[in-house]
């Protein structure tokens, strides 16, 4: 988690500043930007415009995954479930930096006295068969 904070204060010139976007994702986002454009002013609505603003912005995670593609193409294949695990550090930080948001799939509060004892777990299960150098 800590790593993952790092990440969030790196200078924009340590990553892309944006990522590739679909056609269709595009749209969408330009079509519903005129939508709640449209809607009375609100802090829902600002909210939505700010998000839809930050669509194809770099975020956390493709931060870390910027920052990590050098270690994952020498050991990638030693480390299959790598960007997994990368992953679930940031939704961990996410989930103590901004409240559960959505369905979660590990149940941080639950393990909180344990967190390092269950990343070690769910990397164990993750990278089964391995076996460390």
């Amino acid at each position: 988690m800590g790593s993952a904070n790092m990440f969030d204060i790196l200078p924009s010139a340590a990553a892309p500043a944006e990522v590739g976007l679909s056609e269709e994702l595009k749209t969408a986002r330009d079509q519903s930007r005129k939508l709640f454009r449209a809607l009375p002013d609100g802090p829902e609505r600002a909210s939505i415009l700010l998000e839809l603003k930050r669509l194809g912005k770099s975020n956390l995670k493709n931060k870390v995954r910027h920052r990590a593609a050098p270690i994952v193409a020498a050991v990638g294949d030693k480390f299959p479930d790598l960007i997994w695990v990368l992953d679930q550090a940031v939704n961990c930080r996410n989930h103590y930096v901004h409240g559960a948001l959505g369905k979660v799939k590990v149940d941080y509060a639950a393990n909180f006295h344990d967190l390092r004892g269950l990343l070690h777990k769910v990397a164990r299960v993750r990278f089964r068969g391995l076996r460390s150098a």
